[in-house]
């Protein structure tokens, strides 16, 4: 009987120890605390659009206006965007090129990716670009590129330029 219970108690120890073990295991393994989000920090500005047929580049790096100085007028500013995820985390980003069928405006983004570990990638419209969060979780996006426009607009005619910033974690 003194046998059984010596069994029973050491079993149970087994049992109190594989317990703790299960939870230490359970806690050392990784999870993700949030999704990547992505926020707005400047938007993107050609200036004053003449609304003739033309195009114009902004340089992504700073907000210049590179080619079709007399399509796009005025102040300009680049767009800034922050895609935020835990530190160092893998993520893939594309942008994609917006058109807007009513009066045959396209932009095609030319943006750059940065993080605060220095390291700067440069991308185009509708192709993925990979970067590592830095150790902020923070990927800033620089956009430019350039605004087309292929057929004269009625004058006044506001143009609004919407994409999408497409991301992954990987």
């Amino acid at each position: 009987m003194l046998n059984a219970f010596v069994k029973l108690g050491i079993i149970k120890r087994q049992a109190k120890y594989l317990v703790y073990c299960l939870i230490a295991v359970i806690t050392a393994i990784p999870y993700k605390s949030y999704a990547a989000t992505v926020t707005q920090v400047n938007s993107l500005s050609f200036g004053q659009v003449v609304t003739r047929t033309g195009s114009c580049e902004m340089d992504p790096t700073n907000g210049n206006i590179v080619i079709g100085t007399s399509l796009c007028l005025g102040a300009t500013q680049r767009g800034h965007y922050q895609v935020s995820a835990a530190a160092n985390t893998r993520v893939r980003i594309r942008l994609h090129r917006a058109d807007d069928d009513v009066y045959t405006v396209s932009f095609e983004q030319k943006f750059i990716l940065q993080n605060d570990y220095g390291t700067s990638i440069t991308g185009q419209a509708d192709i993925a670009e990979e970067i590592i969060t830095g150790s902020d979780g923070i990927i800033n996006i620089y956009v430019g590129g350039i605004l087309n426009i292929n057929q004269t607009l009625p004058s006044a005619t506001a143009i609004q330029v919407s994409f999408t910033i497409e991301h992954d974690e990987i």
